[in-house]
């Protein structure tokens, strides 16, 4: 794919403004919108389709009603719920995936013969586990460990959103796009 870019560093993210994008690049960027301010999520989405192949334009057709929504008409999702903005200025987990985990840990369980015994027990070693994570947060040990890349990531996401202008929002949405699919 040909296309002009300009490249600028910075809070250590490759900003991009591509004047063409491919469909999967597009793919990439839709999701950006959930760490965009709210007052500008609708600006920057019309940046996005001004850059989509008319191939794509129904998901955005579909993706702007549901949860963007228009002059005339409310979102059916409306934007706090889905926009983590604040979440990520607030050092605030943007996923859900310590509840995943723990799903994970029961569901292998769960597909044998499940009785009532095996309930109980179950839920026995979760309290052993939870109690066990419980006094390491007291004794101030960290329960997980994070590896390198995704605290520079998270770093740099956090420095995206607080430096965040108006005027570069195409530059923005690019390092988002950059960084959160790397």
């Amino acid at each position: 794919m040909a296309a002009t870019s300009i490249c600028v560093n910075r809070c250590g993210v490759e900003f991009k403004s591509v004047v063409r994008l491919s469909i999967g690049t597009m793919s990439h960027l839709e999701p950006v919108f959930v760490v965009s301010n709210l007052e500008d999520v609708s600006v920057g989405f019309e940046y996005v389709r001004s850059c989509t192949p008319l191939s794509f334009v129904p998901i955005l057709d579909y993706f702007k009603t549901y949860y963007i929504g228009n002059d005339q008409k409310e979102p059916r999702i409306k934007l706090d719920y889905w926009n983590l903005n604040s979440r990520v200025k607030e050092d605030l987990p943007r996923t859900n995936n310590n509840v995943e985990s723990w799903h994970s840990r029961l569901k292998y369980d769960v597909r044998q013969n499940l009785t009532v015994s095996k309930v109980f027990e179950l839920f026995r070693q979760e309290q052993s586990y939870m109690e066990s994570c419980l006094i390491d947060i007291f004794q101030a040990k960290k329960i997980k460990k994070i590896n390198k890349s995704q605290v520079e990531k998270k770093g740099s996401l956090k420095c995206l959103v607080e430096t965040y202008n108006k005027s570069t929002i195409e530059l923005h949405i690019d390092g988002l796009a950059n960084l959160l699919f790397e």
